[in-house]
């Protein structure tokens, strides 16, 4: 096992180590030499210590069912595996994991995970007596001290260096199965705080944050005109935001979005590089630094706390998953379990304006889109949008050229650019008699492969700009600016300061004309743009 997972499992590794070390080269074999030892030992001892009976064989089945697509994952997308990751994977729905499955991926898991167990299954083990057993774990563990100090008492300053060099850090992280094994456990202890925290009680500091409920009521801007309000928010997937020409990018990724004159902010972070994180923290008054899971949770988020204001909150979700942020509001799911239109589907389904005027109220709509998530891009745009070309159209991204994913991810931007027109369009369609208006963020941004990084979800502190810079993007009716006395020229002189995730609750909660003690002003990004701004009562915190 030790030998299988050294040599077959980790091969990715190994052609990551040796491509650091300049590839084959005579001078830095015995290095080479010295850290696969290394690797090997450790392999071999945590084998050898978990083969009890009972236990052994199946411990290597699951070990073996899981490394194969650990292994996938690392060669194909470069995957990072942490928490979050896990987290994500967890949450999956055969659509998203459907986009990553390819045949390279049935390779791996035929060649590293099914035959190793048909394998193994013929292997007969024997045991010796638990207590000869348990002596002879001991001495393993003791030779195997002994050949690790044989090894890095000589050679310090290799492993040393080695570990203290940041730019390992992704060898490091490649090596399965410590890496999803670490990662697992990581979950785990987050499930267990989650519980243990709701098993306790409400106490002092994050405790006491358990259900949380804020009053809400509608203000005094919106009101009077006879007019109904309608805002969508629309929730992008995968969007980074460098390709989007509204914000410099060479390419016209975004012609039709240019011809509305929306306000695109150019400096926006998201608070995770992850769906399962970025959606309930964006949406959650509190912000990245606050975050938790069970916060999330246990706290009225921008949907509850708009449907308290007489808000009709209405969730189409096209099959990326609403991560729990729904309670209480009605969701339609558009994407099903087993398939996923293009996002189309979110303009076709809304409804008309008869059935609004007929319904009555005031409307928040969000439109969850399948976006720009990958790898299998070329999926998410018709050929209508194929514009940018050779395009990739494999979900095994490294069979692709980098000029042909980024052309495939730039279509799936394009694509995008005419959803959220079309969406302005339905709004306009309403009417001089509704106060309309969209917002349009990112869940997190992408990586199509700069610096041997793909797709997303690597741990933030990391994570190159490109999975954590997101597109924000408004357009706001004459009407709506109209009764808030909005500025939208003040707003376009605000385009190049930096915001988050963190200012995506307030903002829209300030832009629906809601009162409640959630809200901070601070952190509403139109605030200071509303000519009423200094006759808005702000509710005391």
């Amino acid at each position: 096992m030790a030998l299988f997972f050294l040599v077959g499992v980790n091969y990715p590794f190994i052609q990551a180590l040796l491509a650091s070390m300049g590839g084959l080269r005579a001078a830095r074999l015995g290095d080479v030499a010295l850290l696969l030892a290394a690797l090997f030992v450790v392999l071999a001892l945590g084998f050898y210590l978990s083969a009890w009976r009972w236990v052994a064989k199946p411990a290597a089945y699951l070990l073996l069912l899981t490394a194969a697509p650990a292994t996938a994952a690392v060669r194909s997308l470069n995957v990072e595996f942490s928490p979050l990751v896990i987290r994500s994977v967890l949450r999956t729905d055969l659509v998203e994991a459907r986009g990553v499955l390819s045949p390279a991926w049935f390779v791996h898991f035929l060649v590293l995970g099914l035959l190793p167990c048909l394998a193994l299954r013929k292997v007969e083990l024997e045991y010796p007596p638990l207590r000869r057993q348990v002596a002879q774990k001991a001495l393993a563990l003791g030779g195997a001290l002994v050949v690790a100090g044989a090894l890095y008492l000589p050679n310090q300053l290799l492993f040393n260096s080695f570990a203290d060099n940041a730019a390992n850090h992704r060898l490091k992280s490649m090596v399965v199965p410590f890496n999803y094994l670490g990662a697992l456990g990581g979950f785990l202890g987050e499930e267990v705080d989650a519980l243990r925290a709701n098993g306790g009680g409400a106490t002092a500091g994050a405790g006491a944050d358990r259900g949380v409920h804020f009053p809400a009521t509608r203000g005094h801007l919106l009101d009077g005109t006879g007019k109904r309000t309608v805002v969508i928010f629309v929730l992008g997937e995968s969007a980074r935001a460098r390709s989007f020409s509204l914000n410099g990018y060479p390419r016209e990724t975004n012609p039709r979005l240019a011809r509305r004159g929306v306000v695109s902010f150019t400096r926006f972070s998201a608070c995770a590089t992850a769906t399962a994180q970025a959606v309930p923290c964006l949406f959650a008054p509190f912000g990245e630094g606050g975050f938790s899971y069970r916060r999330a949770e246990e706290t009225d988020n921008l949907l509850q706390v708009a449907r308290r204001a007489g808000y009709q909150v209405t969730w189409y979700e096209n099959g990326m998953g609403a991560q729990e942020v729904t309670r209480g509001v009605t969701e339609v799911n558009l994407g099903s379990y087993y398939r996923a239109d293009r996002d189309r589907i979110l303009i076709d389904r809304l409804p008309s304006r008869e059935q609004l005027l007929r319904d009555g109220g005031d409307r928040l709509i969000v439109l969850h889109q399948r976006g720009s998530h990958g790898p299998d891009y070329g999926a998410r745009y018709s050929g209508a949008y194929r514009r940018f070309l050779p395009d990739c159209d494999s979900s095994v991204l490294r069979s692709c050229t980098h000029e042909a994913v980024v052309n495939a991810y730039d279509n799936t931007i394009l694509y995008t650019d005419a959803i959220l027109d079309d969406a302005i369009a339905w709004l306009e369609g309403l009417g001089p008699d509704f106060r309309t208006a969209l917002l349009y963020t990112s869940d997190h941004g992408e990586s199509t492969g700069e610096d041997g990084w793909y797709m997303h979800g690597l741990p933030k502190r990391i994570a190159p700009e490109d999975q954590v810079r997101v597109p924000f993007i408004a357009w706001l009716s004459p009407e709506l600016r109209a009764a808030e006395r909005l500025d939208v020229e003040c707003v376009r002189r605000l385009i190049s300061r930096p915001y988050s995730h963190d200012n995506v609750f307030h903002t829209a909660v300030g832009l629906l004309d809601i009162q409640t003690p959630a809200y901070d002003g601070a952190l509403d990004i139109f605030r200071t743009c509303r000519a009423a701004a200094h006759a808005r009562a702000e509710p005391a915190r």
